[in-house]
């Protein structure tokens, strides 16, 4: 179990700074490149993998909170694969349920938002 902690504590300690770190050089881009305002008015979730590439301050920044939003499922996803190879049948369906509805929350807010 100390293991599992372990990985947890890493993941994001390392996973939001990675982020942080993300979110802080789009920051300063969009100082001095203020250019991408108008993106932020007409965004939509259409071409959301096309806002994810960069060359724009606005992708970087939105990369950065995607890295951020992603760090709960990640460790869900290691919780989940460390009860299951210990053979804890009880705790690896409740992690598997939790993926579940992560991801349809995911799922579902996508479909939402225009």
């Amino acid at each position: 179990m100390q293991k599992l902690y372990l990985n947890l504590a890493r993941l994001f300690k390392f996973g939001s700074l990675v982020s942080m770190a993300i979110l802080g050089a789009g920051l300063v881009w969009f100082f001095f490149k203020p250019d991408d305002l108008v993106y932020l008015q007409h965004s939509s979730l259409k071409h959301f993998a096309l806002n994810l590439l960069p060359f724009r301050a606005v992708t970087t920044l939105n990369l950065g909170i995607v890295v951020l939003m992603l760090l709960p499922v990640i460790s869900v996803l290691i919780c989940w694969r460390h009860f299951t190879t210990l053979g804890e049948k009880k705790y690896s369906r409740i992690g598997l349920a939790v993926i579940l509805v992560l991801f349809l929350g995911i799922f579902l807010g996508m479909i939402q938002v225009k």
